[in-house]
């Protein structure tokens, strides 16, 4: 670029300066003097052919200045970051040992959830055959002739007492299953619902700052957003599968417990989530995500300033013509790309 500037000013000082040489200005041949000609006027006669040949240059070499100030700007717009290559640098080794260790423990911490949860699966079991050796469900025939059970005002099986015979069984094991899957369904329902409407909220906010997706503030905030989303999943998650335990259970007694052994079960998790968070080895491969982000980005900008450049060098024509749409690959980290593709984001619509 300073090369350019030093040629453009080499221009402009040479451009004004005409050597009054024969190569250059044809001198007109000499006329005797008018005595009635002032000094003044014989003087303009004289410079006129020359003025007329130093505006001529002047006016090329101006034009050239223009031309080549134009060219400067150009390149000024270009990035100036280092063109440095993810090939320039190695990558750091994927830490096996870490992962696996990591793995290891996820794998032992979830066994034991599994664990605890079916204890509890048997625990309300157990208090249901208990509960129905002195109560059963109130049951009538049906219209195919089967028995079907009678419901109260509000909707629930009526009790009533003595012990539950073999067709009472029937149709209170059809019962559960019945509102077991319409909760699933409405589970599915409701969490489909959830995640369109965060969907929505991430894609508003990706549409409304795609011209600023390079900024870290933004950044920042998209990343704010989608973890407050995935915090909100979680608890509704927790919510809907913790109703779910005390669907089939006929007393107040047994819901409680369903509740308490459920909330016991959330802590566990907390806990080994915590557990596995703070781990080294956790600490190792989020290490190792940051270096390859990094890495990701450098490459990210070779390219961009590659793309410029060449677009520059093919001409004015190229760099006119609209560019294509960015990926979200290109204007985010790798970290929040996978977080979006996990939403079913692929591009800003």
């Amino acid at each position: 670029m300073q090369s350019l500037n030093m040629g453009a000013q080499s221009m402009t000082s040479s451009a004004p300066v005409v050597q009054n040489t024969p190569q250059q200005i044809e001198q007109p041949q000499q006329q005797p003097q008018d005595p009635r000609m002032n000094q003044q006027n014989q003087a303009q006669v004289q410079r006129q052919p020359q003025t007329a040949q130093s505006n001529r240059m002047s006016s090329v070499a101006a034009k050239q200045l223009e031309k080549m100030n134009k060219l400067s700007r150009q390149f000024d717009q270009i990035p100036t970051f280092e063109r440095s290559s993810v090939l320039d640098r190695k990558a750091p080794a994927f830490p096996e040992s870490a992962f696996a260790r990591l793995s290891s423990m996820m794998s032992s911490n979830q066994q034991l959830r599994d664990g605890a949860s079916q204890q509890l699966s048997r625990q309300l079991s157990d208090m249901k055959e208990k509960f129905f050796e002195s109560y059963s469900y109130k049951t009538e025939q049906g219209a195919d002739g089967k028995p079907k059970l009678v419901y109260d005002a509000q909707g629930r099986p009526t009790l009533m007492n003595g012990k539950e015979q073999f067709q009472q069984r029937i149709a209170r094991q059809e019962h559960e299953a019945t509102t077991k899957q319409a909760y699933s369904d409405y589970h599915s329902s409701v969490k489909e619902s959830f995640l369109n409407g965060e969907k929505h909220q991430v894609q508003s906010f990706l549409q409304a700052h795609r011209h600023e997706l390079g900024n870290p503030a933004v950044q920042q905030e998209l990343q704010k957003m989608l973890a407050e989303s995935e915090k909100k999943g979680l608890k509704l998650k927790r919510e809907l599968d913790d109703q779910m335990w005390e669907l089939d259970l006929p007393s107040e007694e047994m819901r409680d417990v369903a509740k308490k052994e459920a909330k016991k079960l959330r802590q566990m998790e907390d806990e080994h989530k915590k557990m596995e968070d703070s781990s080294a080895e956790a600490h190792e491969l989020i290490m190792y995500q940051e270096e390859m982000n990094a890495l990701a980005i450098e490459e990210k900008q070779k390219l961009q300033f590659s793309e410029k450049d060449e677009a520059f060098l093919q001409g004015a024509n190229s760099m006119l013509k609209p560019p294509a749409p960015p990926s979200l690959a290109e204007l985010l980290p790798p970290y929040l790309v996978n977080s979006l593709y996990s939403m079913g984001i692929y591009a800003i619509d």
